[in-house]
């Protein structure tokens, strides 16, 4: 998903997001997928999640291809 709203009520609209069983992460800002403005699959492996203000992110991650139901 793009975009997030923090909690202060601050749109960032670069933000991607995903949701996972134990609730949102985000991409940081050190990741290669950060600069993707869109992702072409909904799967995504990392290596290190940080809990950091309230909001997990991950780092060092990649998309997994040909895995799962077709995205659109």
């Amino acid at each position: 998903r793009q975009g997030k709203v923090t909690r202060q009520g601050k749109f960032k609209p670069n933000s991607v997001t995903y949701r996972t069983k134990s609730g949102n992460i985000l991409l940081h800002k050190s990741t290669i997928n950060r600069e993707a403005t869109r992702l072409r699959s909904r799967w995504l492996t990392y290596f290190m999640a940080v809990k950091s203000n309230g909001s997990v992110f991950v780092r060092d991650s990649s998309q997994m291809m040909g895995v799962g139901p077709p995205s659109h």
